[in-house]
């Protein structure tokens, strides 16, 4: 009977070390928020109601078949706060709706390295820049020039 006993603790420990070691496999739970910031590429200045579409993922395949998508718009400050969901993946894509993104391609960006260091996208359409901050991923977007205003010549 002690045997037994002592075989089904050493048994419940091995098992218990082996659950262990595999928790270690799963995604942690990150509760810092993870804002996306949208700068006019010209002058820097925040974009309202630009909208974005976020595609995340755990690897390149996950990002390629948009296996967690959502779309967003930005708020009056030109920003869009992440879903936990997103904020919790390793991964994440941007495009741009009726707009333009300013860096090269579709870049992958990682979650991680924007909690800890910020991250500022190159801005390949203008000269503005912007300092990274934690916790803030900084795109630039080209915004159309508005149409120039009616003259006012009058040759009646």
């Amino acid at each position: 009977m002690i045997r037994f006993l002592a075989v089904s603790f050493a048994a419940t420990l091995q098992l218990a070390a082996c659950l262990g070691a595999a928790g270690q496999s799963f995604p942690e739970v990150h509760n810092q928020p993870i804002t996306i910031r949208v700068l006019d590429a010209g002058n820097g200045h925040p974009l309202p109601h630009v909208r974005l579409n976020l595609t995340g993922g755990y690897d390149k395949r996950d990002l390629q078949v948009g296996q967690w998508r959502q779309e967003a718009f930005t708020d009056a400050r030109g920003e869009i706060r992440l879903s936990n969901q997103m904020a919790n993946l390793p991964y994440l894509q941007l495009s741009a709706a009726k707009s333009h993104l300013c860096h090269s391609g579709s870049p992958t960006f990682s979650v991680e390295q924007i909690r800890r260091d910020g991250l500022g996208a190159p801005n390949r359409c203008g000269t503005a820049t912007v300092a990274s901050a934690p916790g803030v991923l900084a795109v630039f977007v080209k915004v159309k020039a508005p149409p120039p205003p009616p003259s006012n010549n009058d040759s009646n």
